[in-house]
């Protein structure tokens, strides 16, 4: 009989596993993770529990934004809806107005930065930046949808142009900048809004 100091106990139900470079198979699953039977412990890990992912996963990206698909996003008709409000009481969108009409943005923190008291507006937006872009997208599809004319907007303080980006992004800058007027009626929201 085998004395009970030298018996190993039953560490079936985890074993850490370095990532191999190919999957294992089935049969080697198994035997580390062996099924669970009417005697295991509920609470103990089981093959039958778990997805197991012996090599690492690679985070899909999110969809792109393109003409053919901005109608299928969630964030759409948000985008449409906060959009119609903000036309129904000015001329233009502006991507900041939208963030705030989305409640994304609060107008207070909107307001710091506009003072120079933020060091770029993405620090205060309420989502993360893919979204934000993703939204940002949004409403150029649907401001040409609506025949609105892109016009770009400096936002300066004490003659100091404002970052809207954490990158700086001249791109991206450039997409937080560009407003979306209503045409054929002697609009100039951008030296309304200009800061």
């Amino acid at each position: 009989m085998a004395n009970a100091h030298t018996q190993k106990p039953n560490r079936s139900f985890f074993i850490p596993i370095k990532h191999p470079r190919a999957p294992l198979s089935i049969t080697t699953l198994h035997a580390l993770y062996p099924p669970r039977d009417e005697t295991t412990n509920p609470l103990e890990t089981s093959l039958h529990d778990i997805h197991l992912s012996p090599t690492p996963r690679i985070m899909s990206q999110a969809p792109r934004v393109t003409a053919a698909n901005y109608r299928t996003f969630k964030e759409y008709p948000k985008v449409v809806d906060a959009t119609a409000r903000i036309l129904a009481r000015q001329p233009f969108v502006a991507p900041v107005g939208l963030l705030v009409e989305m409640s994304l943005l609060d107008p207070k923190d909107l307001a710091r930065w506009k003072g120079g008291q933020v060091s770029c507006l993405e620090r205060l937006i309420r989502c993360n930046l893919t979204r934000a872009g993703r939204i940002l997208r949004l409403l150029r599809c649907h401001a040409h949808d609506l025949n609105l004319k892109p016009s770009l907007t400096a936002y300066r303080h004490k003659g100091q142009t404002l970052r809207f980006s954490r990158s700086g992004d001249p791109g991206v800058e450039e997409a937080y900048a560009r407003h979306f007027v209503m045409v054929g009626k002697n609009n100039e929201p951008a030296r309304e809004s200009s800061h």
